[in-house]
């Protein structure tokens, strides 16, 4: 009974392991889209184009931003 208990344990803890890479795979994938998005400062120089900046601006605050 008690090596079965083990057994599960590890079994979890392999799952995690897995779910916990997967996890950070996804983050560092984020990040390297993110700093290439970023490192772009050519700015739109009429007011749609800003407007639309400022809408893709709030759709990140919304959507990709986790919360605090």
């Amino acid at each position: 009974m008690f090596c079965l208990q083990i057994v599960g344990q590890m079994v979890d803890a392999d799952n995690m392991k897995v779910h916990y890479e997967r996890l950070t795979s996804d983050l560092l994938e984020w990040i390297r889209v993110k700093v290439l998005e970023l490192e772009n400062h050519n700015f739109p120089n009429s007011l749609e184009g800003i407007q639309k900046e400022l809408l893709r601006f709030k759709q990140y605050q919304m959507v990709e931003k986790p919360p605090k």
